[in-house]
């Protein structure tokens, strides 16, 4: 299987100056590189591993709207499939995950056979993000899932509603929902009794106590893996708004660190009407996968679209982009939200105490950490409707 990788959309290219560069937690930097072209070729290599969803035509009717197309209001949409299908990524092939090398053949049988394996299952995920409505995370389900927060279809959604939505898609999903789960913050806070709840699994069954032989090493690493073991991964989404109409520029430090976090998985926003997903960032700059890009609708079957004369690869080139833009973070919609993967309780717990760092060396906030989940959201959980779109968000919790 081959791929090649091409972008259909205006090529910008951020010069990797000697300043780091951030991508969802790791850093590429020249001056830490003795090649210094090294270091902008792992960039790309680790950016074009990300899926890229963009706008597509002539899918199936998404009922009763009659659409066949998510041009013009769908970007916040694919925005947040790039988001979910990153989070799955990092779950089942790890943050050092790279495309290049999973399909890259080996001599040994037995690593073909894993590869082969491997490579079924990373297309299982693109699978079940294809324009069809059988696919648990289609334009077709997300937009059907909007009409429970007052989207209509054919909606611009903001980001709290399409992180809602995928909440709502991911807890469908039983095959998946006893090792992962989302956590949607609705008022800028992460509860810790909640997040309990959500990872803790059923079926926890801890046998620490019949371990009084080993030693205390053995013991504690084997603790840590059975904790694991009954522990979900978690994508955590916060949704925020960071000024009225524009962002706050004291807010921009704190942006760019938490693309640091080793648990970093971006950020959900954009401009007025136009949503992106950011991955990352070098300086003054913001990078971004651009959803809109109007494409034709990919066949959900590999050997149907041999039929007609495509490559497998070449067909499922749509879903890559070779090269980021980028943006000033001056010009960001004070409207988004902040999302981070959290595969174990000890990830969690890092997450936590890296939060509670930033806040303190940066001096300011724009997420908190509480220990039990207020009644009023006990007794309902909330679901945001007012929201309408980035600058004209009615967000119950703002960052001035």
């Amino acid at each position: 299987m081959e791929f090649a990788y091409s972008s259909s959309s205006h090529i910008d290219f951020p010069n990797l100056s000697n300043s780091p560069l951030f991508m969802l937690g790791q850093s590429y930097s020249k001056s830490n590189d003795s090649i210094p072209e090294r270091a902008w070729s792992d960039f790309l290599t680790d950016f074009r591993s990300c899926f890229w969803f963009t706008y597509r035509k002539n899918f199936i009717r998404i009922e009763p709207s009659g659409l066949t197309s998510d041009v013009g209001w769908g970007c916040m949409l694919r925005s947040g499939q790039m988001l979910l299908s990153q989070a799955l990524i990092y779950h089942y092939f790890g943050r050092s995950f790279r495309i290049f090398d999973l399909l890259r053949n080996s001599d040994d049988s037995d690593d073909n056979n894993n590869r082969d394996a491997k490579i079924q299952r990373y297309f299982n995920i693109l699978d079940s993000f294809i324009d069809y409505p059988d696919k648990p995370y289609s334009i077709h389900n997300i937009a059907e899932g909007g009409l429970r927060f007052g989207k209509d279809i054919g909606e611009w959604f903001g980001p709290a509603t399409i992180a809602q939505v995928l909440e709502g898609l991911v807890e469908q999903q039983f095959d998946i929902y006893h090792e992962f789960c989302m956590y949607v913050s609705v008022d800028s806070c992460v509860y810790l009794d909640r997040v309990q709840d959500l990872c803790s699994r059923s079926n926890f069954n801890s046998n620490s106590n019949n371990k009084g032989k080993e030693k205390e090493g053995d013991r504690e690493e084997e603790q840590e893996e059975e904790e694991n073991k009954n522990w979900k991964s978690m994508l955590i989404v916060i949704p925020v708004r960071l000024g009225l109409d524009k962002l706050n520029d004291i807010y921009v430090n704190i942006l760019k660190e938490m693309f640091k976090f080793p648990q970093s998985m971006g950020i959900l926003g954009g401009k007025p009407r136009s949503s992106y997903y950011f991955i990352g960032c070098q300086d003054e700059s913001i990078l971004y996968l651009d959803p809109h890009v109007l494409q034709a609708t990919v066949s959900s079957n590999f050997e149907e679209e041999k039929k007609k004369g495509g490559e497998e690869g070449s067909v499922f080139n749509s879903y890559y982009c070779s090269n980021p833009k980028k943006m000033s973070f001056l010009e960001l919609d004070p409207s988004m939200a902040f999302a981070f993967y959290c595969k174990t309780r000890r990830d969690f717990e890092d997450w936590c105490e890296r939060s509670k760092e930033m806040s303190e060396r940066l001096g300011t906030t724009v997420f908190n950490i509480e220990k039990r989940t207020p009644e009023y959201l006990i007794k309902k959980k909330e679901v945001i409707t007012k929201e309408k779109f980035f600058s004209d968000d009615e967000d119950e919790v703002v960052f001035l």
